[in-house]
């Protein structure tokens, strides 16, 4: 029958001497042994359960120095998760520089529109021209508002398009005053026959 020995100290004992003290007796386990036998029965206990009280912090260092601190265990999988976060961080990045940039396109495709309606309304010869003129711009103004509020275009995009919408309104005024003015003057001049 084997009889188990155990090494206790008091907590107060500073932990670089108990230190020492356990890494003297299993570093120099062979030379103990040549003057006592026994010595060589010493060995790391398996687990802080088998002697139903705690290791001195001392011990505890010598016994766990070659175990890997949590960064070491745990670096593949941190690398895995970090990987994989930057690689979704970017991908949203990038889905939402594409989202932009086709909001910025659907809101060019309104803006070259409204040139071209632009474009007529300076050449209409009538007022009737011209409100139909206007019915396209007011279609036009319907699609964006309903674009904008489906996140279609940005309101940056939409910022720009009311500018050159009140332009091509502005054109419609000035070009119904011209068409007006000069079918006045076409009433009130003498006829030469």
């Amino acid at each position: 029958m084997a009889l188990r020995s155990v090494l206790i100290t008091q907590k107060n004992i500073d932990k670089t001497v108990i230190y020492e003290i356990t890494q003297i007796l299993f570093e120099s386990r062979n030379e103990l042994t040549t003057k006592n036998p026994q010595a060589a029965m010493i060995h790391k206990p398996e687990s802080l359960q088998d002697l139903g009280f705690s290791f001195h912090p001392g011990a505890k260092d010598y016994y766990y120095q070659d175990e890997p601190t949590f960064l070491e265990k745990y670096a593949e999988p941190m690398g895995f998760v970090l990987s994989v976060a930057v690689l979704g961080i970017s991908s949203l990045w990038q889905f939402r520089l594409w989202f932009q940039g086709r909001q910025k396109n659907r809101a060019d495709l309104y803006n070259l529109e409204l040139i071209s309606i632009i474009d007529q309304i300076n050449s209409a010869e009538s007022i009737a021209e011209l409100k139909n003129l206007r019915r396209q711009l007011f279609t036009i103004f319907k699609e964006v508002i309903i674009d904008l509020d489906k996140d279609r275009i940005s309101s940056d995009s939409f910022q720009s398009f009311t500018f050159t919408w009140k332009v091509a309104i502005s054109s419609i005024h000035h070009q119904e005053n011209l068409l007006r003015t000069n079918s006045h003057q076409q009433l009130t001049e003498p006829k030469l026959n």
